[in-house]
């Protein structure tokens, strides 16, 4: 039988180091799947606005693309503990959450000032005794005001997440000797 090669303390520090590695690593997955799934979005949205000739609709598209990009980017510098990876994330959040509120309030401005086109037709079909061009702006009112709401606290609440892994990021950095953090990047 071979003697254990690493001492009680050594090991007691690489648990230590794998336990504050942890809320990082699971940070690091989040960014990575969040970022993954922007890619996906924003470019399915760049191909759709390409197609209806849909100019704000594709600087939203190019945005979803850049911030996943970034979040896809910064997710292993999280993993990492590295000291600037939280901020990065947080800012990344704020700008989507900024992009998407912005789309939203010009779509919510436009449905309520002019007429859409599927409006002037329905009411150009004939008398169906219901004011179409109220409903249509009800409607948008509703869908715009719930994507501003649910883009705020979702966006702000991950901006906020990431944001607070700044300590845990610290933490790893100042009670983890090199080694140890190489030891526990290999464990997975």
């Amino acid at each position: 039988m071979n003697p254990d090669p690493t001492p009680d303390y050594d090991r007691a520090l690489l648990q230590r180091t794998i336990e504050l590695r942890q809320p990082l690593a699971r940070a690091s997955r989040l960014a990575a799947g969040e970022g993954a799934m922007l890619l996906i979005f924003g470019s399915l949205s760049l191909l759709i606005s390409a197609i209806s000739f849909n100019a704000l609709g594709s600087l939203l598209g190019v945005l979803l693309i850049g911030v996943g990009w970034w979040e896809r980017r910064e997710a292993p510098r999280m993993a990492a503990g590295e000291l600037d990876a939280p901020r990065n994330l947080a800012r990344a959040e704020l700008v989507l959450l900024g992009g998407i509120v912005i789309y939203a309030l010009i779509q919510l401005v436009k449905s309520q000032v002019g007429e859409s086109e599927l409006v002037a037709e329905l009411e150009s079909v004939g008398d169906l005794g219901i004011d179409v061009a109220g409903l249509s702006r009800s409607i948008s009112m509703v869908v715009y005001v719930t994507v501003i709401l649910v883009t705020v606290l979702y966006q702000g609440g991950m901006a906020r997440y990431f944001a607070g892994k700044r300590g845990a990021a610290e933490a790893y950095q100042r009670e983890s000797p090199e080694w140890a953090r190489e030891m526990a990047r290999g464990l997975g």
